[in-house]
């Protein structure tokens, strides 16, 4: 999913495939409508196990890695890049 970001660049939310699909109007709903929130995210001082423990544990398959001021780092790490 992509991390939907405040104006500080903390993760409020993620949009995933399953929430585009949310929703009667489509791609016309405002993402804040059909994000999934709160967001789950992952400090980016967490090992990649961690990551790849994190993601299994709680069937997620992206996840947004934040900074100590938790906000979005830029990364978004996936089960791909395992």
């Amino acid at each position: 999913g992509l991390p939907v970001v405040d104006k500080d660049f903390h993760c409020v939310g993620v949009l995933s495939r399953k929430d585009r699909t949310k929703g009667s109007r489509g791609f016309k709903m405002p993402i804040r409508e059909v994000m999934s929130s709160p967001a789950i995210t992952l400090s980016a001082d967490k090992t990649v196990s961690d990551a790849a423990m994190f993601m299994l544990k709680s069937k997620i398959h992206r996840i947004p890695i934040v900074n100590n001021s938790d906000q979005v780092s830029g990364n978004v790490f996936s089960r791909l890049d395992l």
